[in-house]
């Protein structure tokens, strides 16, 4: 028996595919999450018109369905970028005027939220989180040898293998000592703040 389009609107593989579509295009800058059900809803809307098309013999109702939310997010993000087409992207590095400041870079006009969604870059921690840290991370290399100390401050600035040139030794066998650094960082849960 052949699957009515109120069926298909309602089926959770459907839903599914229209979130997970929506999801998309909001990630990618082309809507924002205010407009999340607008574009649910008009995703959803081309699956209905377009389900007198579907048929059985052809192909199963799972793929019909992704390949129209698909085809339809395309011209979605598409008509967003129409109407950009003679917008140009600016780099954060150029000059705006601020009304406190007057001329100052993009990047300090536009708060750290908006700075760290543009360039993908983790959130920057609250004041208080860092003081946290910073205590942390102390109290971590109160623990640490002399030796794994110059360890850890030289990674700051060079690789493992330029490491073990200066000092002479076999890189394996600062690789081993990198090893019970990062297990003492592990266990403290900062092991993402060693780097190497």
């Amino acid at each position: 028996m052949r699957i009515t389009a109120e069926e298909i609107t309602r089926h959770p593989f459907t839903k599914k595919v229209v979130r997970k579509y929506t999801q998309r295009l909001i990630k990618f800058g082309y809507y924002n999450e205010d407009e999340r059900e607008a574009v649910e809803q008009e995703l959803m809307s081309k699956v209905i018109a377009n389900w007198p098309k579907f048929d059985e013999a052809v192909g199963h109702h799972k793929s019909f369905v992704c390949t129209i939310v698909n085809h339809a997010s395309l011209n979605m993000s598409r008509r967003v970028n129409d109407k950009c087409r003679d917008c140009r992207p600016i780099s954060l590095s150029s000059t705006v005027s601020d009304s406190d400041e007057g001329l100052t870079e993009l990047s300090h006009a536009i708060g750290e939220e908006e700075l760290d969604r543009r360039i993908a870059r983790k959130p920057r921690l609250s004041a208080t989180d860092r003081i946290a840290l910073t205590h942390d991370l102390a109290k971590v290399l109160e623990t640490l040898t002399p030796e794994q100390l110059d360890l850890v401050e030289r990674l700051k600035s060079k690789q493992l293998g330029a490491i073990a040139g200066e000092l002479g030794v076999p890189r394996t066998t600062l690789s081993s000592r990198l090893a019970v650094i990062r297990e003492v960082f592990r266990e403290a849960g900062l092991q993402e703040y060693l780097n190497s």
